[in-house]
Formats: C-alpha cells, structure tokens, sequence
C-alpha cells in the first residue's frame, strides 16, 4: 500500500500495485459524513441487539427456538459492528493506510466469521419458522433446544470453514481501503471466495424452499376455511303477497294451517286444507261465486310492512386467529431475512468482481462501489432489532416492562 505509484482519475491503472489512496473518500466532507454514519450503525447495532438479548433471556415466555436463532444473529451482529466499524472509524481519522498486523488480520478474520455465520445461520431460522407453521402439533418435539443449539453449532463450523484456508496457508495480507480489511493475497483466497459462494447459494436455496412452503400451507388453510363457511342466508319474505297495486292479507297462520309461506319469492305458499279469502263468496245451495257486498273493509287497503332485512353476518376471516399469530411472526423474520439480503447482496456482487478481476485489473470507479457497499452491509448490524420493534408486539412490550422495572 506504498504510494509508490500515481493514479489519474477516470484512467485504470495496470501497473502490478494499484494505489487506492485517492479513492478512500476520507477528505472532507465525505469522511464526516461516514464517520457521522459509522458512529451512529455501532450506537444502534450494540444497543439494540443488546437490548433484544436480554429482553429474550430475561422474559421466560419468549426463550422459544425461534427467538434463541434470532438471538445467536443479534450477537453476529454485534461483533460484526465492532470489528468492523471500529477499524473503519480509526482508518477516517487517521487518513492514512493501516499495516496488516496481528491485530488487524484477527480483526478482519473475526468480521468474515461473523459475516458468514450471519449468513449461515439465515438457514436455521428458514427452518424452524417452515416447522413452526407447516408442522405446529410436533414443532415442539422437532425444535427442541439441544437441535436448536446443534443447528447453531453447525452455523458456526460452516461459517469457520469458509474463512480459515488462508490462516492454514501463511500470512500474505494487504490492507483494503475501501473494505476497511486486510486482504489476503495468496491463492487460498480463491478458496476461501469458493467456499463463501456456496454457503451464499445454499442458504438462499433453503430459505426460497422454506418459505415457499410456507406461502402453499398458507394458501391450503385458506382454501380450507373458505369451503367451510356457510352459504349466505337467502332474503326471504314473509307474510305478503302483491296483486296488481292492492297487498292483501291471507289466512295462511290461522290455526289448523299445516303449511305455512314457503321461500317462494313474491307468492304465497296457500294451506291445502283451509279455505282462503280470494275476495268471492260462494253460495250455500248452488255452489257458484257471488259478488260480495260492497263493504268498507279497512284490510283491503292496509299495506303490510316488509320485515326488516335481517343485518348481514360480520365476514369471517379467512384463517383462524392462532394462525394468523403464527403467520406474524413468520412475516417479522421473513422482513429481517430480506432486509439482510438486500443490503448484503451489493457487497457481495462488489467481492465477486473483485475476485473476478483481481484488484489490479479493476476500475477505479470500482472503489465507490465498493465503499458504498460496506457502507450498506452495516444497516443489517442494526435494523433487525428496529424490525422487532416495529412487528413484535410481545418483545416490544416485554421489554417496556423490564425498562419500567429497571
């Protein structure tokens, strides 16, 4: 990192040492800012996860598998701030390259662990929310706390695995400025990229899996309740019977009547075994129908109200209530995985240019993708305990009440 050599703006430099120098964005007003942003992701990211830690440990309904998973990533994302952030914090003030010692190679060895175990542990987390809703009666006998440990150890190894080859190799490092890291330089780096590849690829692959399932039991309990709520009750009408603009009473409820009004719309459902007023009289000894005297009949003119329509049934919701609380908490860690992936994909994408490429190939416009990147890798250290907040009213009210109670 000797500036041995000079880089003009907008020209790619092919000498075999590349000077980055003019391109760490450490001059004012840009170092400020970010250490203005950097200052703020270690306050919010130690804080917060702290807090989410002993919310967990210390309210006993909340120590289930799930939150024990998402509280081995809130400690990821503490140690990924602090020996990300502090080295990054001390580079800005001192503006000046910084030499690959022991402190700063374990120091970038313990940001790739815990950036891989981050990664890994997305895994675990996929899994148990798919058992929590797909298998809720043995959720309990699958997630027990020695699988939910194993499952974290195995996180853990993973994620060692894909960071050590170039410890076993020999120390060759470089420090990268706009990674705020030392690079290794040999050719376990290859190795080393390989590796993290894969565990990128597969816990994408487990957790689009997972969650898929989870959208098809959600789409099957659906289909469910809905074939199991009843039909809407028919309007029926009682009592009336229109002809031309005249309504007319029947005696279709007077006693002996064996068949009351039937859902016929409009019509009457007459008694077949009562005689019923259709506005003749039928003479005693011969049987024909006579005119009835003309009478004042108040009746006749008296216009029967229509029952009030019956007040429609309050719709009923599609899943059942114990299942919608599952599906929250299902939705709270689905938030927390995609805002990791969002702001984690960039930083990736920049690492396999890079190792693509190599740095002496690269453009140096590179470098600002490659800063901005990092830059935003860091909010997934500090928004899951803001997601937590803002989607799990238990945690958040558990830890009201201990903050109340000191």
């Amino acid at each position: 990192m000797s500036n041995n050599t000079t880089v003009e703006p907008n020209v790619t430099n092919t000498t075999p040492e590349f000077d980055w120098e003019p391109y760490f964005y450490a001059s004012s007003p840009y170092g400020e800012l970010q250490l203005v942003y950097l200052g703020g992701s270690l306050l919010l990211a130690v804080v917060g996860n702290t807090a989410v830690l002993l919310t967990v440990l210390l309210t006993e309904d909340l120590q289930t598998p799930g939150n024990v998973l998402l509280c081995a990533l809130a400690v990821s994302d503490i140690f990924q701030a602090v020996s990300k952030i502090a080295v990054a914090m001390y580079f800005l003030v001192i503006q000046e390259s910084l030499s690959c010692g022991p402190f700063q190679v374990a120091a970038s060895f313990a940001y790739l662990f815990f950036v891989m175990f981050s990664i890994c542990i997305i895994a675990p987390i996929s899994l148990d929310r798919y058992w929590f809703i797909n298998s809720p009666l043995r959720y309990r006998n699958i997630m027990t706390m020695p699988r939910t440990a194993l499952l974290t150890g195995a996180a853990a190894l993973l994620a060692f695995i894909a960071v050590v080859p170039p410890l076993i190799e020999g120390g060759r490092d470089s420090f990268f400025p706009t990674f705020f890291m030392c690079r290794y330089e040999g050719f376990a780096r290859l190795i080393r990229q390989g590796l993290i590849n894969i565990l990128f690829v597969g816990t994408l692959v487990v957790m689009f899996v997972c969650y898929y399932k989870i959208w098809r039991e959600v789409r099957r309990q659906q289909a469910i309740v809905r074939n199991l709520q009843p039909a809407p009750l028919a309007e029926r009408t009682l009592g009336t019977s229109t002809s031309g603009v005249e309504t007319q009473l029947t005696t279709a409820e007077q006693p002996g009547d064996e068949s009351g009004p039937s859902d016929l719309g409009n019509k009457w459902a007459y008694p077949r075994h009562a005689h019923v007023n259709l506005g003749l009289q039928m003479d005693d000894e011969t049987g024909a129908a006579e005119e009835p005297p003309v009478q004042d009949d108040p009746r006749r003119n008296a216009v029967v109200q229509l029952p009030a329509k019956p007040a429609p049934e309050p719709a009923r919701p599609l899943l059942s209530p114990e299942f919608q609380q599952r599906l929250r908490t299902v939705g709270t860690v689905m938030m927390v995985v995609v805002v990791f992936w969002a702001t984690w994909i960039p930083y990736s994408v920049t690492m396999l240019r890079m190792g693509t490429v190599g740095v002496e190939e690269g453009a140096p416009t590179d470098a600002v993708w490659q800063r901005l990147s990092v830059l935003l890798s860091l909010v997934a250290t500090f928004s899951n305990p803001i997601i937590y907040a803002y989607r799990n009213r238990e945690m958040r009210q558990a830890f009201l009440r201990l903050w109340r109670h000191r």
